[in-house]
């Protein structure tokens, strides 16, 4: 309903006056204008005058200057009932606030156990449409229910700014503050790419929970600003992605999670092949069980060839020309593996034996690898137990 139907009895009384108080003003008006023209044109036919004179006019005047202050009479009491209007709005604003206020103590959302309501938090963060802070504005209750929950600030997505704010890192400390003791998932990508001292002293910050992280996803340059650390500095972290980003830094060597006890998960394919000397990873790589990488050939192989443990294999190897043969060396638990090659995939497939090997998806294109039928038939050999092939850019034929 339109707000002017909401107006207080006294009010409307005081609207329908005015209408009243309207309809005799102009009544009144009339009958001295009336008054007026008779007593000119008296004055005028006995005086013999063609038409209004100095008496007229000045008589005039006077009723202008008249309906003037009349004016600014009403203006006033405009200014003055609207001054009323305005404190009974605000009035009924606030009547509303606290209608709302009783209405949520008495909701049925109230009488749901905190452990149940801390668990749909935790699904909600799940959508894309919800997030932490959004669910501790909502009240006082969900507020403190949210900061009492752990659980629901362990997982934090930064992307700091060239210029932090000055509350940005106390912001920070408080998220990782309500998080207790639990393992951390960090995704610390910096706006636009930007590198400088600031993100230093933001990254020191978020060292001094280092032992905490279990997951880490971030750009090979954030490693740059890294303090020296000490070995146990990574003790939880299970899984690292690394991320591409502008501008680069050239000839990083990656040192800082070499002896990470737990690291099972490393990933660089979201950075793509780089041109020119790309990051140097040094990672402990006979005990990951799960690898995404894309860099040259020749290291690519290296490194596939460490990861004793590995069950799932996803990269990218890229090389000009030949590289040098190898025997084929076994990795006895890779399930799964998914490769992709430009014109060096015989060289490198001849180097593996794969003898759990259940899903083979090979990224090859055939026509320009010659010889890939019968590398891909040893290959079947040196591992029996493929279940699955699936061979991209490959056409087949009768022939």
């Amino acid at each position: 309903m339109d707000d002017r139907f909401l107006l207080p009895a006294f009010t409307i009384h005081a609207l329908n006056a005015s209408t009243r108080v309207r309809n005799v003003y102009y009544a009144s008006h009339r009958v001295e204008l009336i008054e007026l023209y008779s007593e000119i044109m008296e004055t005028s036919v006995s005086s013999s005058s063609p038409g209004p004179d100095a008496y007229f006019e000045q008589n005039i005047r006077n009723l202008i200057q008249q309906s003037e202050s009349n004016l600014q009479a009403i203006d006033a009491e405009i200014a003055r009932l609207r001054s009323l209007l305005e404190v009974q709005y605000h009035l009924r604003e606030l009547e509303h606030e606290k209608l709302a206020s009783l209405r949520s103590e008495i909701a049925p959302i109230r009488q749901v156990p905190v452990e149940l309501l801390a668990k749909i938090f935790l699904l909600s963060l799940e959508t894309e449409s919800s997030s932490q802070l959004c669910i501790s504005q909502v009240s006082q209750h969900w507020r403190r229910v949210a900061h009492s929950t752990p659980r629901l600030w362990c997982r934090l997505s930064l992307e700091p700014p060239y210029e932090l704010p000055d509350d940005y890192l106390d912001l920070t400390k408080a998220w990782i503050d309500r998080s207790s003791s639990l393992p951390l998932s960090l995704r610390v990508l910096p706006k636009g790419g930007e590198y400088n001292s600031h993100l230093a002293s933001f990254l020191s910050a978020l060292l001094s929970v280092a032992h905490r992280w279990q997951k880490l996803e971030t750009t090979p340059e954030v490693i740059y600003y890294l303090p020296s650390l000490p070995p146990d500095a990574f003790a939880s972290l299970e899984e690292l992605h690394f991320e591409s980003s502008w501008p680069h830094i050239s000839d990083l060597d990656i040192r800082a999670f070499s002896t990470a006890p737990r690291l099972r998960c490393f990933s660089n394919l979201n950075v793509g092949m780089r041109v020119g000397s790309g990051p140097t990873y040094h990672m402990p790589w006979k005990q990951l069980t799960e690898l995404g990488i894309s860099l040259q050939a020749p290291l690519c192989r290296s490194i596939l060839l460490s990861c004793e443990s590995v069950e799932t294999v996803k990269l990218q190897a890229r090389g000009l020309g030949e590289i040098a043969p190898l025997p084929a060396h076994t990795l006895p638990r890779l399930k799964y593996l998914h490769a992709s090659f430009d014109d060096i995939a015989v060289f490198f497939l001849d180097s593996l034996a794969l003898p759990v090997l259940e899903t083979l998806t090979l990224d090859i294109p055939w026509d320009e690898t010659p010889g890939l039928a019968a590398t891909i038939t040893q290959l079947h050999l040196r591992s029996p137990n493929i279940q699955t092939l699936n061979l991209l850019k490959v056409y087949l034929n009768s022939a």
